[in-house]
């Protein structure tokens, strides 16, 4: 990227955050009218599309710091059982980010903001359109989310080791499910363990 193209980007996005999606834009392009207008539109697309991607590198660096809180990656045995529908559920994730942004263009679009940011809603057609499709998106992708992580098969796996634990001692047994129980109290993530 030029040094003319990153800074005209850099001040797009300092607008944009300061004066909102319309009116950020047009404060910058009163700054610079020389800019000729395919190379504006090019600078306004890379201004707006930093932002998520800036978003996803940190949602990334920081999902390394909650491998204890996330489930772990999918198990070769689950590819293999089922192939045809866990792909489709990986292709389904990894387009999630293109179709997100899709549904922010149509929600940029619905309406508008202010001088301050406040927004209100210019098109209510396109705005209940982008809901429905958020929602809709949002429905699929924990459909996905379930077929991958069948919480039943995991309920059952952690049942048939609390029980074998329980047998050799009642004890130890009773400290997991302890632990299961807060880690379920804390992050309302695990499989509903209950104290023994």
């Amino acid at each position: 990227m030029s040094e003319q193209k990153e800074a005209i980007v850099a001040e797009l996005q300092e607008a944009i955050d300061r004066y909102g999606v319309d009116a950020g834009p047009k404060v910058v392009r009163d700054r610079h009218p020389g800019i000729p207008r395919a190379s504006w539109f090019r600078y306004l697309k890379a201004a707006r599309a930093t932002p998520l991607d800036r978003a996803i590198s940190v949602a990334r660096a920081a999902s390394a710091d909650l491998s204890d809180v996330l489930p772990a990656p999918l198990s070769p045995a689950i590819i293999a059982a089922k192939p045809v529908e866990t792909r489709r559920a990986l292709d389904f994730l990894g387009s999630l980010k293109k179709i997100e942004a899709d549904i922010e263009l149509l929600r940029e679009f619905a309406i508008k903001r202010d001088a301050d940011g406040k927004e209100s809603v210019k098109n209510p057609v396109f705005f209940a359109s982008q809901t429905k499709l958020s929602l809709d998106v949002l429905d699929k992708y924990l459909a996905a989310l379930r077929e991958l992580y069948n919480f039943e098969k995991i309920q059952e796996f952690f049942n048939v080791i609390i029980e074998t634990i329980r047998q050799v001692d009642p004890g130890v047994a009773s400290k997991i499910m302890d632990r299961l129980y807060e880690l379920d109290q804390a992050r309302g993530f695990t499989l509903n363990a209950r104290p023994v």
